[in-house]
């Protein structure tokens, strides 16, 4: 056994993998540079509209919205195409791993790596559509939020001029300050009915897509492989993960006495999102490695005993 296979292995089941977090990270990165940018560039415009007498007009208004759209469309593609290219990555990433783990337990594999890469590729392609179609209706949401904010402002304007009997513009004069200082505030309600921060949201989205990614690829590539136990990680949660650690289970149901993966997501305790939590391929016959790992022993402990 390869001292440096080992370690990759007895890390990943710790918890640790530099890999994968380097690609999550950098996801997470130019995803909330994308979004801040966006909102930077719409608190321009909507800030510079402001000054502006015509701001309540509806006329303005649209030249806005339309402004503040092609924001909103720069931003879908360049997120878009940092999701895009992440997920390409871990799928790569994972497949490889998921390869040397089985070598590492049989030495033997059916299907040759660039076979897995290949299927985990097509695999990330719809997953790649389902989470794009997020981000696109969380910037529709995003629109639609500024519209609700010109319109509001609008509104208060008109409503001012026909109580005191003022221009438009005299009316806007007198309530100018107030607008300036009424920011956009974008929040996104989820299923739950939790709220979220947009720039929280992508940073969730962002961590949970990969990490899921992550375990899916690893389960196809074993299940490619007619394996059917994996073991979730060990990594001294203190949620609810943490009865999972440790746990075998079974990737498709074949194999009785286990509960399935899905059975453990639908509790709600695991794989929730931005869990960090691995499946690593399981035999039995390295049980010992798995429990010195939970023990803290060190690589060349484990090796030699």
């Amino acid at each position: 056994m390869s001292k440096n296979t080992f370690t990759n292995f007895k890390n990943r089941y710790a918890g640790k993998d530099a890999v994968a977090e380097k690609i999550t990270a950098r996801a997470e990165r130019e995803m909330q540079k994308a979004y801040q940018n966006a909102y930077d560039a719409i608190y321009r415009i909507i800030q510079t509209a402001k000054g502006d007498v015509n701001y309540a007009t509806y006329a303005k208004q649209t030249q806005i919205l339309k402004q503040i759209g092609a924001e909103l469309d720069g931003f879908k593609g360049t997120a878009g195409k940092s999701l895009n290219r992440a997920l390409k990555e871990i799928a790569k990433y994972s497949a490889r791993v998921a390869i040397r783990d089985l070598h590492l337990l049989t030495s033997k594999t059916v299907h040759a790596d660039q076979w897995h890469r290949e299927y985990n590729l097509k695999y990330v392609e719809q997953t790649f559509k389902d989470n794009y179609s997020h981000i696109a209706a969380q910037a529709t949401r995003m629109k639609s939020s500024a519209k609700t904010l010109l319109r509001t402002h609008s509104a208060k304007v008109f409503q001012r001029a026909a109580v005191e009997g003022l221009t438009r513009r005299a009316a806007y004069q007198k309530i100018k300050a107030d607008i300036l200082a009424d920011d956009p505030k974008f929040v996104f309600t989820d299923k739950r009915g939790r709220n979220w921060d947009t720039a929280n949201y992508f940073d969730m989205l962002t961590k949970t897509v990969m990490h899921n990614t992550l375990r899916e690829c690893y389960a196809n590539t074993l299940i490619n492989e007619g394996k059917d136990l994996v073991k979730v990680s060990h990594s001294g949660a203190k949620d609810a993960c943490k009865k999972w650690e440790g746990k075998v289970l079974s990737l498709t149901g074949a194999t009785t006495g286990y509960k399935t993966v899905d059975e453990a997501r639908k509790t709600g305790e695991v794989f929730h999102p931005r869990c960090r939590h691995r499946l690593l391929a399981y035999h039995e016959d390295i049980e010992d490695v798995f429990k010195a790992v939970e023990d803290g022993l060190t690589d060349d402990q484990i090796l030699n005993k």
